[in-house]
């Protein structure tokens, strides 16, 4: 576990001046007094350094059109499967270098060279600062496990409306018509191209959550204990079963992705927290938040987290439901419910009316029914994870 990481990539996007370009977490994506040390300790002695050697440099950015037609620039925002993101879940600083794959040769190593030079040059002039602020941020994110008055974490957000000015270095591009693809190609220019502009480098939070105590996992959901674990996360085994009730979620308006990704289908959908009664079988596991990865576990467990392993399809199943044998079973089941309940009936009629596509749809229309049945039991989208503030075991 470095104190500081660096990604180094080739990229080719598009061209500019800069000989590189770079991202770091430093808002709320990487908490204090680690944030701190990126952008009053670290930033701006790296950057003297950079442009000292004669490298033009940059804060990695994309170009949007905003209201009036002109072009700002928005940091983008990576989730914590990147690893100059992943470090920050960790508490320590990372950084990406994108070194463009239109320079020459030379200039692409003597860029990335100078740029891993400068940094560490820059830790070295204080290594101890580095050492002090990502221990202590370990600490302090340990502190937060079931404090209910303490700070919420963060766990995803938006680039933020705020801004600053920004003097954009780019070069000029013109249009031709491809032999190859029949179509206009853009084609850079060596002539620069500079325009004051505005940079949107901030965040503005939108997931957060209270660090509970610890959480539960069901011994049957192992496949979540074990890549916990493959991270290095504190994992514990329950000695006895456990009944009582715990703060958990409820996941609906499911939407899985049209395609796979790294092997998996991943899954979107809304979030609601509440208190359910669960029975834990022995053998399940205790995730204890009093630990230097706590704010890696809410990355992982935390529904609304961009990363979280039900979002990477690791829970699937709580997302299907078993229909019982099919139509000929459910639909006398319905018909005497429909029979018994003039309330329901009505309340049926009213949706027939007014949806004309629920009216259409046959396996809507059954469920319908089957939803408002003794038979369903309203595990579909139960999350399996249980949130802990108090051990009773």
């Amino acid at each position: 576990m470095p104190d500081f990481l660096i990604d180094n990539h080739v990229s080719d996007g598009a061209d500019f001046q800069y000989d590189t370009v770079w991202d770091m977490p430093r808002n709320q994506d990487l908490a204090d007094p680690a944030g701190a040390w990126v952008r009053e300790r670290f930033m701006p002695e790296f950057e003297r350094r950079t442009e000292a050697d004669g490298h033009l440099q940059s804060q990695f950015g994309q170009l949007r059109p905003v209201a009036g037609g002109k072009l700002e620039m928005f940091q983008p925002l990576y989730p914590p499967g990147y690893s100059w993101v992943y470090a920050p879940v960790q508490n320590r600083p990372g950084m990406l270098a994108e070194i463009h794959s239109l320079k020459s040769g030379k200039t692409r190593a003597w860029a990335d060279y100078d740029l891993m030079r400068n940094s560490i040059e820059t830790i070295l002039l204080d290594p101890e600062a580095l050492r002090a602020a990502v221990r202590v941020a370990d600490r302090e994110l340990a502190s937060r496990a079931g404090d209910r008055s303490a700070a919420p974490v963060y766990l995803n957000g938006k680039v933020s409306d705020k801004s600053r000015p920004f003097v954009y270095r780019g070069l000029k591009t013109e249009l031709f018509k491809s032999e190859i693809t029949g179509a206009m190609v853009t084609r850079y220019l060596p002539e620069q191209d500079d325009f004051n502009t505005r940079i949107h480098d901030q965040i503005d939070t939108t997931a957060e959550a209270k660090m509970p105590l610890g959480y539960l996992i069901p011994v049957a959901w192992k496949v979540l204990a074990d890549t916990l674990a493959l991270h290095g996360v504190e994992v514990e085994r329950t000695a006895k079963p456990i009944e009582q009730e715990f703060e958990t979620y409820r996941l609906s308006g499911i939407k899985f992705a049209t395609g796979s990704l790294d092997g998996r289908v991943m899954v979107d959908f809304d979030v609601a927290l509440t208190r359910e009664k669960a029975a834990i079988p022995p053998g399940s596991y205790w995730v204890p938040m009093k630990q230097r990865r706590a704010r890696l576990i809410m990355s992982m467990l935390e529904p609304r987290s961009p990363e979280s392993l039900v979002r990477w399809g690791c829970c699937n199943g709580i997302f299907e439901r078993g229909l019982g044998g099919g139509e000929y079973v459910l639909e006398p089941i319905a018909r005497e419910m429909m029979a018994r309940s003039p309330e329901l009936r009505r309340e049926f009629e009213e949706r027939l009316a007014a949806d004309a596509q629920f009216a259409a749809n046959p396996q809507a229309r059954l469920m319908w029914w089957f939803q408002r049945s003794k038979y369903n039991d309203g595990d579909m989208g139960k999350y399996p994870v249980m949130r802990v503030w108090e051990k009773t075991w």
